[in-house]
């Protein structure tokens, strides 16, 4: 690696260090402060009201996913021509 290739690394280098950061101060300091807002609390009790985990990541963490997912899939079994042509 001659000296002009490292040089020309570190614009890389740095901007994969700048995007690493502003992910890393987004995740830890800016996702928490929305979480403290007003209107943000308002929607969490909202969800906990209905049943909803509002920390779920994906719909199955959801007490009613079982349902949804025979709904669905007696649906797709009901009109098969719909689904797949």
């Amino acid at each position: 690696m001659t000296s002009s290739d490292r040089t020309t690394c570190w614009p890389k280098l740095l901007c994969f260090a700048l995007a690493i950061l502003g992910l890393v101060v987004g995740w830890l300091a800016v996702l928490p402060s929305l979480g403290e807002l007003p209107l943000i609390q308002e929607q969490i009790e909202a969800m906990r009201q209905q049943g909803i985990n509002p920390s779920a990541i994906y719909y199955s963490d959801h007490p009613g996913h079982r349902d949804w997912e025979r709904r669905i899939q007696d649906r797709i079994i009901r009109n098969q021509r719909a689904f797949w042509p």
